[in-house]
């Protein structure tokens, strides 16, 4: 799989979630491009390694501060989307700028090869 698939399926999830396994979507806290508000961190633009280890440690407990909220979305994740959605908003600055096209079928095909479904429009 090539990374710019990889991350439109990161693109999908940041933007829409997963109503199969009731993921939210992050623009929903974090704002559209990412850029967080006063009381949520900055996504765009973050390390893939950070942004992975971050979802990974509330997954996990281990990240003490708003653990019950992250920890509720990030133990829907699975590896796949975690490093989905680490990809994807690590090679942004600006959510919105259309730098990776999300193409459906591909993030159907990926999803599906996967461990979980999305059923794509």
């Amino acid at each position: 799989m090539r990374d710019e698939e990889f991350a439109a399926v990161g693109a999908y999830l940041y933007r829409n979630g997963n109503r199969f396994s009731g993921v939210a979507a992050c623009q929903s806290c974090h704002g559209a491009e990412g850029q967080g508000t006063r009381q949520l961190p900055r996504l765009a633009g973050q390390h893939k390694r950070y942004l992975l280890d971050q979802l990974q440690s509330f997954n996990q407990r281990t990240r003490s501060n708003d653990n019950a909220i992250m920890h509720t979305i990030a133990s829907k994740l699975t590896e796949f989307e975690m490093e989905a959605l680490a990809l994807y908003i690590s090679g942004t600055v600006n959510l919105r700028s259309g730098k990776i096209p999300i193409t459906w079928h591909r993030v159907t095909r990926h999803f599906q090869n996967q461990e979980c479904r999305y059923l794509v429009k």
